[in-house]
């Protein structure tokens, strides 16, 4: 990863400690634990059905490299 798109992803997902992209309060733990810092969950310990929809989606999903991407096309939208 290039240094622009280091920091187009500490811009946007998480800069050292700080998080910078969240969700709804009752899932943004999960969130944050599961998606951005890719911290293995017990599906049994899940309580809303939004945070099991999470657990499904392919733990790449949310990468460094798939913010930059998002990041881009974002940019090309916004410009277009």
């Amino acid at each position: 990863m290039s240094e622009d798109e280091k920091d187009k992803f500490e811009d946007m997902i998480m800069r050292r400690s700080t998080y910078r992209f969240a969700t709804v309060d009752y899932d943004n733990s999960f969130f944050k634990d599961y998606v951005i810092n890719q911290v293995k969950a017990d599906r049994k310990c899940l309580e809303t059905e939004s945070a099991k929809r999470i657990a499904d989606a392919p733990l790449g999903v949310i990468t460094k490299w798939s913010c930059v991407y998002l990041f881009k096309v974002m940019t090309l939208v916004r410009n277009f």
